[in-house]
């Protein structure tokens, strides 16, 4: 441990933080920056030659190509780091270039210092592209400069697809027109046959790209309500089960914006990758294979407490993360965390309790206003944590059960309990 010690103290910088080498791999300590920051475009790196266009085209073909694909990037054969650039400049990325050649990382890192621009969003480390020193599912995209530049597939493609995360993580390998030496296909092919991918290959006007996706992990469960589901199971379903446990990575969001564990908060949730974490009034979205963080949104009032007596506040589908907060419901984009809708409880004077969705169907219970424990109401002193921790709390109940068109907020169908409903008590 003290050698873990000591090497973690001489790391360098690692999309702008520090990462932790262990003896068989190096673990991820990520960046507190999110993305959309600390690239600044005033001073160019690079110089302005006949290879700016070819960058410029591959860079526009890549972020085009990838779609929504954020966090983090692998840069597999970097050189001095001009495509890592080209990509860290549209913000979507935190970009590591790896190359073999020290002396290329050595000047990629002078010229990027000298432009103010390493080690927030681009960071390069010399290494070796057949036993690269990282965890598996690393990046959310993985390219490659070295082609590019010398028309070579560079180190192994097992190695190179070993860092791309599941459930839809991409490896574009390629090179677009009018690169200085032209890439063959059928040395592409080669590649990737050799490390035992299946790919596509298009050939045309963009240049020779291939691209290689990793779906979604045999037998991965998924947890998208409080207690795992609709049916207050607790169960995953996750049938990766092993005796041998392995961390991928640690770091962000860490306890300074999490709510007092001690308070019972709400879980975090996690479907197709993205794990997302109710923080202190805020929701945090991250990489759930390499802890990149994708979004975050302040949401005031929104932490909810004593979960041991009450329902969740979120919900989570496949396109959609549903926040209960007040008497609204938000409709978040689990891409961008973006507002897509906003939905109110069909009943008057009245929050909205519980929450729970299953195909285009959102339920949800009416509750008296202020029902509900939250970090804000009960505060952050000592009377506060006396509140707020223990099980001694009184049961959360509700007047009534709704349902609505997930979709459009179309009531469908409303329920009058009559008496109390207990919100830990629903399920379906």
């Amino acid at each position: 441990m003290q050698e873990t010690r000591d090497q973690s103290q001489q790391c360098t910088r690692r999309f702008g933080s520090r990462c932790a080498p262990t003896v068989r791999a190096w673990l991820f300590v990520l960046a507190l920056v999110p993305l959309g920051r600390g690239v600044e475009t005033a001073r160019a790196p690079y110089p302005d030659d006949a290879l700016t266009p070819i960058y410029r085209a591959a860079a526009e073909h890549i972020l085009n190509a990838t779609e929504d694909a954020r966090g983090n990037c692998i840069v597999f054969g970097a050189g001095t780091g001009r495509l890592a650039w080209r990509l860290a400049e549209s913000q979507r990325f935190r970009v590591l270039g790896v190359e073999e050649n020290s002396e290329a990382v050595m000047a990629g890192r002078k010229a990027l210092h000298a432009a103010d621009l390493y080690g927030t969003q681009i960071t390069l480390q010399a290494g070796t592209l057949t036993n690269l020193r990282y965890r598996d599912y690393a990046a959310a995209v993985v390219v490659s400069d070295a082609i590019i530049t010398d028309g070579r597939c560079p180190g192994s493609a097992a190695e190179m697809f070993r860092m791309v995360r599941p459930d839809g993580g991409i490896a574009l390998i390629g090179q677009p027109p009018n690169c200085p030496k032209r890439l063959p296909r059928k040395h592409l092919e080669s590649w990737l046959r050799d490390g035992g991918l299946t790919y596509q290959i298009t050939d045309d006007a963009r240049g020779i790209w291939a691209r290689v996706e990793r779906g979604p992990l045999p037998g991965a469960g998924e947890w998208t309500h409080n207690l795992a589901d609709i049916g207050n199971t607790a169960c995953s379903g996750d049938t990766r089960t092993s005796s041998t446990v392995v961390p991928l990575w640690f770091g962000a969001p860490g306890p300074a914006v999490m709510t007092d564990r001690h308070w019972r908060p709400q879980a975090p949730l996690y479907k197709n990758g993205r794990l997302f974490v109710a923080g202190d009034d805020r929701i945090i979205c991250t990489d759930a294979y390499n802890g990149a963080r994708l979004w975050e949104r302040n949401v005031p009032n929104s932490s909810r407490i004593a979960m041991m007596r009450d329902a969740g506040f979120l919900a989570l589908a496949p396109d959609s993360l549903y926040v209960a907060v007040g008497a609204r419901c938000l409709k978040l984009d689990v891409v961008t965390g973006q507002t897509m809708a906003e939905f109110t409880v069909p009943a008057k004077d009245r929050e909205w309790g519980y929450i729970a969705t299953d195909g285009n169907d959102l339920f949800g219970s009416a509750q008296k206003v202020g029902a509900s424990y939250t970090a804000a109401r009960t505060g952050r002193g000592a009377v506060g944590n006396q509140l707020g921790r223990g099980n001694d709390r009184s049961v959360i109940t509700s007047t009534s059960l709704f349902c609505l068109d997930r979709q459009t907020g179309k009531l469908r169908w409303t329920y009058d309990g009559k008496s109390a409903i207990a919100n830990a008590a629903i399920c379906a």
